[in-house]
């Protein structure tokens, strides 16, 4: 074994795992993808990858002592979506001899020490709009969409604050759930009324982890059960701790302003539905940092998806409705991602966001803390059932239209 450090395509690969697995590479799509990369480059590799790290052990073929461990310990992933496409780009020009091993490591630094993509007025004002297009998606009226918003930018100016204190960070959720369930109840009573429940589940849905949730049970159902597994657990506990802070702000804000009550919102026109999907693609672009050149592909393919969902559920129910929209956004992004060479998840994963159940699964936590077992159970088990649906229909997709690539 080599005691070494790693040069040439070794060297290569290990700097290649580290950024794949750093911008959010679900874990069965990155071994495979590396085992291909390594493959294709002469060598032997094996991968075992879970959401807080990867273990590799690269060789040549034939010579064991050549072989090199490399343990990778990632204290939290990021969901960038421009950088995972850049760096799954550069392995695809060194394999096509397009650029050199060197060359390709040079400009994987140059990834790794680029700016973000969007910067912080621009993300943090995405935040609030996203809440406000979410609480559309809900149900909301006008006053539950405005105070959604503020609430949503009241979680990405925390989401700002928040790094310069790692003690800190680790209660995020938490202080995210307190504040935004508090200025729900104190805003709701000085307007005179609203439904407290929308504007809070629209305030957190960019915290809550349904895209997580998904990519847990899409590992098991590969058979990446140990971090299949680990990433559900780690989806439930932001649960809990989300429940947890709107639990507090909830008390805390009965205790300021008294009881409100929860009146039931005054929809808005048909029509609003689409341009909330619509404004709704161009805030999750700029949240998972995707290039803004890839935002027509990515609307066209969410405004699709949703369609198919829409047109699909009244008629078959919510469930296969959600798998019919999964295997519109998989099969379209897979012929994207054939014919531009383009990593599939560009466009999946943004559409897939349409069709996550995590506001579903947040309304069951919340039950669950106001002692409604019922409920909260039921609504556990549709979310399950959602995401197992959401999962098959990305399954069916890849054997409907097959990616060209394995990331």
């Amino acid at each position: 074994m080599s005691r070494m450090p790693p040069d040439g395509g070794t060297g290569f690969a290990i700097k290649l795992m580290r950024a794949l697995h750093r911008y959010g590479t679900p874990s069965h799509m990155l071994e495979e993808g590396m085992i291909e990369l390594t493959r294709l480059l002469g060598l032997e590799g094996r991968f075992f990858s879970l959401p807080t790290g990867v273990f590799a052990s690269i060789e040549t073929p034939g010579d064991p002592a050549s072989r090199h461990i490399e343990i990778v310990r990632v204290e939290q992933t990021e969901l960038d979506l421009g950088r995972m496409s850049d760096v799954s780009e550069v392995g695809h020009n060194v394999l096509a001899r397009a650029m050199t091993i060197r060359e390709g490591s040079r400009r994987l630094d140059e990834i790794l020490a680029a700016p973000q993509r969007y910067g912080p007025i621009v993300t943090t004002l995405a935040f609030a709009v996203t809440s406000g297009v979410a609480g559309r998606f809900f149900g909301a009226g006008l006053h539950e969409v405005l105070l959604a918003m503020i609430t949503g930018l009241a979680v990405g100016l925390l989401a700002l604050l928040i790094p310069h204190s790692q003690a800190v960070a680790r209660l995020f959720e938490v202080l995210a759930g307190l504040l935004v369930s508090l200025i729900a109840v104190v805003g709701a009573s000085l307007i005179g009324g609203a439904s407290i429940p929308i504007v809070t589940v629209a305030g957190l849905i960019v915290l809550v982890p349904g895209l997580t949730l998904t990519i847990a049970i899409s590992e098991i159902a590969q058979r990446s059960l140990v971090s299949g597994a680990s990433r559900l657990l780690g989806a439930v506990v932001v649960f809990l701790m989300l429940g947890f802070g709107v639990a507090g702000g909830g008390q805390l804000g009965a205790r300021i302003v008294g009881h409100v009550a929860d009146r039931p919102p005054i929809a808005l026109p048909q029509w609003t539905e689409a341009l909330a999907v619509l404004i709704a693609t161009i805030t999750l672009t700029i949240l998972m940092r995707a290039p803004f050149r890839d935002l027509g592909t990515i609307m066209l393919v969410s405004a699709c998806t949703y369609l198919a969902v829409q047109v699909v559920s009244p008629r078959v129910g919510p469930e296969l409705g959600v798998c019919v929209g999964a295997i519109v956004a998989g099969a379209m992004s897979n012929l994207h991602a054939r014919h531009w060479n383009r990593p599939a998840g560009l466009t999946r994963i943004p559409a897939m966001m349409l069709l996550v159940p995590g506001g579903l699964g947040f309304t069951g936590i919340a039950s669950l803390l106001k002692e409604d077992i019922i409920h909260g159970m039921t609504i556990a088990f549709s979310v399950a059932l959602i995401s197992v649906s959401l999962v098959v229909g990305l399954i069916m997709s890849n054997a409907i239209v097959a990616p060209k690539r394995a990331l």
